[in-house]
């Protein structure tokens, strides 16, 4: 009977997990909505497939990396007298990713060993000046609260730089690509029929948010995600994998493009010059065939447009006036609250605070903000460009710190695309170019501190951190790990 518990640990495992969910179940089931029930099942059946099958890893992987797009907040109760604490489902897909990986550690004896650079110490290096600058913030639990989520960047990073080889991180792009084809077909969908929107104000523009809380935070989640599918579209061999993405890259188009928001619709167009450029560096593609290809690509787009072009052109010069008027004045309020504390910042999370402070019209927005955070989202009354909001909650220090670590992310991401090649190439490429459009819609917007671009961004991060091993580009692997990678570039 021992010999039998050692030998199968995940059939114990699983038979012990799934009781007590069915105990869980019994208390709870009458106090829970139908989302929490589906929810709760979908988790459980997906539990049980990891156990079973062969790749836990891979199914919980995959199931985390598609739950981050689900932007759903469960409140918490203030611990040790922090406020502001919520978990989401993603959170407990990355649990028990964590809880599987200390299992190989600690029963399976499997050795720690990492698939790429120690990139996670710059996340470190930020952090740590993040402390100190919600130390010295006027409401310092505000600030705790909001340090949990970089601390969950953090975790992001870490798990992937000894969990992501080549199987893993294959999973990962496909669930990233899935996920930004399911989100941008829920807002087509949206935006379509009428259906499966939050509730809005009265004349307000029907805009597609996906499962997320506001249309900018899907747009740059799309923007993110978007260009690895059209990377792999134009440098794929195989006519079934760009047969998948065109599918996949069709709805995430068009829902960027039901987001109704302005930069990111210039963005995705800068993104696919990038794209293009990028093969010709690389010696796929030749000039004339960009050049061929652009009126083609400018036909489609004018058809799309055809059937809104009206509802495009209100959209650009509606509220154009007045969304510059509110951002700019927002932008000289950071930089006032920069003059005042220059080096660490107001901290994090306490910009609403100040500003309320240094403007008091602003309280009404305010107090409207904090009971919009109640509904489930973030608070809207900060300035809407996310440099100037870290300048002004976390100093220059600060900004200084992550700017680091923005520029460390995307020069291994250089050197994804410079070490790789084939399908591996392509995507490492798009992802590179998914986070650049991402980081320039910050210019307009703080949406990247949205957990859902957020803990992609992170991912997609920490997944170009190691191509050079999953490519087997690294010198010190082992000489098993050099035959497969081998193997697989063969094939």
């Amino acid at each position: 009977m021992s010999t039998t518990l050692k030998e199968k640990p995940g059939s114990l495992l699983l038979a012990a997990l799934v009781g007590l969910c069915a105990c869980a179940a019994v208390v709870q089931l009458q106090g829970l909505s139908r989302q929490r029930i589906g929810l709760g099942l979908l988790a459980l059946v997906v539990v049980v497939i990891a156990l079973l099958s062969r790749q836990t890893k891979v199914v919980l992987l995959f199931a985390w990396v598609l739950s981050v797009g689900h932007y759903r907040r469960y409140e918490l109760p203030a611990i040790a007298g922090v406020e502001g604490l919520y978990c989401l489902p993603a959170d407990f897909c990355l649990l028990a990713l964590y809880g599987w990986w200390a299992y190989e550690l600690i029963v399976l004896k499997r050795p720690l060993a990492p698939q790429g650079p120690a990139f996670w110490r710059w996340g470190a290096l930020w952090a740590v000046v993040l402390v100190v600058s919600a130390a010295q913030a006027d409401d310092l639990w505000r600030s705790a609260g909001e340090f949990f989520r970089i601390l969950e960047v953090l975790l992001i990073l870490l798990f992937c730089r000894y969990n992501l080889g080549r199987r893993q991180w294959w999973s990962c792009a496909v669930a990233l690509g899935l996920s930004a084809c399911l989100q941008g077909a829920v807002g087509v969908l949206q935006v379509t029929t009428g259906k499966l929107l939050p509730p809005q104000e009265e004349g307000a523009w029907i805009r597609a948010f996906g499962t997320m809380n506001h249309p900018n935070v899907l747009a740059t989640f799309l923007l993110l995600l978007s260009p690895m599918l059209l990377a792999l579209l134009v440098g794929a061999r195989r006519p079934g994998l760009r047969a998948a993405c065109a599918l996949g890259a069709l709805p995430a188009f068009l829902g960027l493009g039901l987001t109704l928001s302005r930069w990111p619709w210039a963005l995705a167009l800068m993104q696919t010059a990038l794209v293009l450029t990028g093969f010709m560096l690389m010696g796929s593609l030749r000039l004339k065939q960009v050049l061929g290809a652009i009126p083609v690509g400018a036909v489609i787009l004018v058809i799309l447009l055809l059937p809104v072009r009206q509802k495009v052109i209100d959209r650009l010069t509606g509220d154009l006036r007045d969304s510059i008027e509110f951002r700019s004045e927002l932008g000289a309020m950071a930089l006032q609250m920069v003059a005042q504390k220059p080096f660490f910042g107001v901290g994090l999370n306490n910009f609403t605070i100040q500003l309320v402070n240094h403007a008091p019209r602003y309280g009404p927005e305010a107090e409207q903000a904090e009971e919009q955070i109640q509904k489930g989202t973030r608070n809207p009354m900060v300035v809407h460009n996310l440099y100037l909001l870290l300048l002004a909650e976390t100093g220059i220090l600060g900004f200084a710190a992550f700017v680091l670590f923005i520029l460390k992310a995307l020069g291994r991401g250089i050197q994804a695309v410079r070490s790789s090649e084939g399908a591996l190439r392509s995507a490492s490429l798009g992802l590179l170019v998914g986070m650049i459009g991402s980081l320039g819609h910050m210019m307009t917007d703080f949406t990247l501190w949205f957990e859902p671009p957020l803990f992609s961004f992170a991912l997609v991060a920490g997944m170009l951190n190691n191509v050079p091993v999953v490519a087997g580009a690294s010198a010190d692997r082992a000489p098993e790990e050099r035959r497969l990678q081998a193997e697989v570039l063969n094939t």
